[in-house]
């Protein structure tokens, strides 16, 4: 099973997506723990971002991206894509506003 859900996620459109957000996710959320001035920035989103890789991976698997015949459509990777960035430019415009 862990090797087909490598595959599934390096092997696709929206496995890509997920790697990528999930990265930028991890990379708000260490930075608003570990900086007391940028968690004032981020709030509850720094907080929530420890999840959401989690969140963008049960999505991945919802949408199917973990069986063998799996067809990458531009639907998925737009639902996939406005699920994983929606929350990243909101942060960025509320931390561009202060």
């Amino acid at each position: 099973m862990r090797d087909h859900l490598s595959n599934a996620l390096f092997r696709t459109r929206e496995g890509f997506i997920l790697i990528f957000s999930s990265v930028i996710y991890l990379a708000i959320g260490l930075s608003a723990k570990l900086s007391p001035p940028v968690a004032s920035v981020f709030g509850f989103v720094g907080f929530m971002a420890f999840f959401m890789p989690i969140i963008l991976l049960v999505f991945f698997i919802k949408i199917g991206g973990y069986k063998k015949d799996y067809l990458s459509t531009w639907f998925n990777t737009a639902v996939m894509l406005t699920v994983a960035l929606v929350p990243i430019i909101i942060v960025a415009k509320s931390a561009l506003s202060r």
